[in-house]
């Protein structure tokens, strides 16, 4: 990690439980302490909880998002449960393998991803051979780091093999209880997005389908809060209410009588369009 932050390198940690490496494990997919570990590793960096959380991600929009907005090289970004979000279901979503090579381009804007998930065979193959180190907890508070070696067999060298070299053990504690705290509820707030739909919102997407007067009326909605609708269709350079229609069916803004408002999408989204 350190050569990654300090010596302009890109590496990636995956967090697993469930797979059983040097050390007995007890095989627990969940509850073991992987995104404890995750947040300890990155606090050990930041020195400070507060930009531990301003760095993690949930959700694919989010690494969408922090490509667009970010100005500057981010030491550590953490991305909780992937499994959830990048798995293995996702093998034909042709966006999220965009996302993955995305990523391994990432070295001017990220030294360091750390990953978690059950095990690396619940995630999208394209993620999978993006991680170099796997650290893996056989029970709570106890975790090895294996790194994940890749070499050319002599008779067959297009087909590389991947191997797990032992780097060494050692023990994590809990989070203080504020920050526990804190943690749980982000992660009751993201599991209440993800509830709504927002593992599958594409930024990308709104891109090819919002038009420059679409953007400006969506915008100008997420800015002032809520709009009337009488007063969108007055002000819109087009004669008819096509721009607010279209945002309607993107599920950017809702109406409730004559009072459009927008979406948690909406803001992302508007975010987003904005970035350069």
């Amino acid at each position: 990690m350190d050569a990654a932050i300090h010596r302009d390198y890109l590496i990636g940690i995956v967090i697993t439980s469930s797979a059983q490496g040097k050390m007995p494990s007890v095989g627990m997919d969940y509850g073991a302490g992987k995104s404890t570990l995750a947040m300890n590793m990155a606090e050990l960096y930041y020195g400070d909880w507060g930009r531990v959380f301003e760095n993690m991600v949930y959700f694919p929009y989010h690494v969408e998002l922090f490509f667009r907005t970010r100005v500057g090289r981010t030491p550590i970004l953490l991305w909780d449960d992937m499994q959830l979000t990048v798995g293995k279901d996702k093998a034909q979503d042709r966006y999220i393998r965009r996302l993955a090579y995305r990523l391994t381009t990432a070295r001017p804007h990220l030294a360091v991803l750390i990953g978690t998930c059950p095990h690396l065979g619940t995630l999208h193959k394209s993620f999978r051979e993006f991680f170099t180190f796997e650290v893996k907890v056989p029970e709570r508070g106890r975790y090895e780091v294996q790194q994940l070696k890749r070499w050319s067999p002599f008779g067959d060298p297009l087909n590389v093999r991947v191997t797990m070299r032992y780097k060494g053990e050692a023990v994590f504690g809990p989070l203080p209880p504020d920050v526990q705290m804190r943690y749980d509820a982000w992660r009751a707030e993201m599991n209440g997005m993800y509830d709504e739909g927002y593992g599958d919102l594409c930024l990308a997407k709104f891109e090819d389908v919002l038009a420059e007067e679409d953007r400006e009326l969506l915008a100008r909605i997420v800015r002032k809060g809520s709009m009337r609708r009488e007063h969108i269709i007055r002000s819109m350079a087009s004669e008819k209410s096509a721009p607010f229609k279209k945002l309607k069916a993107c599920g950017l803004v809702e109406q409730f009588g004559d009072e459009v408002v927008p979406t948690r999408a909406a803001y992302m989204v508007a975010k987003a369009l904005e970035a350069p």
